[in-house]
């Protein structure tokens, strides 16, 4: 199978504008503020889940330790199809993805350092 001779910017422009249009639709219609309320406890008066070890280790070390050894296969496998020739026409795709995949943890970065909406226990309603 080979691949297109060129990338398509529909497709990949989806992939970011969907969970855009996602995430305002969620933020204007109030729906996070009801996810928030849903795990936040009247009686502890906190989010119980906050300080799980379990939640952290599952979510956030093993997620980007994950992300991080695909990454890192792929990078391998796209630096070691210079030297196939058989490869040669996946090449562009490969350097995309392992760009792309090194692109979105940066901008995620990036973005919580810029942007106003607090995390829920921040706010002054809880």
């Amino acid at each position: 199978m080979r691949p297109a001779g060129r990338l398509l910017p529909w497709p990949v422009l989806a992939w970011a504008i969907v969970p855009i249009g996602f995430a305002l639709v969620v933020r204007l219609s109030g729906l996070d503020q009801v996810v928030s309320d849903a795990f936040f406890s009247i009686e502890q008066h906190t989010f119980p889940a906050r300080a799980s070890e379990m939640l952290e280790i599952v979510g956030h070390k093993s997620a980007k330790s994950i992300l991080l050894a695909t990454w890192s296969v792929l990078l391998g496998g796209t630096i070691a199809a210079h030297f196939d020739p058989a490869t040669r026409p996946w090449r562009r795709v490969l350097w995309a993805t392992v760009i792309g995949m090194a692109l979105g943890p940066a901008v995620v970065s990036v973005l919580k350092s810029v942007t106003a909406f607090p995390c829920p226990w921040d706010l002054s309603r809880y």
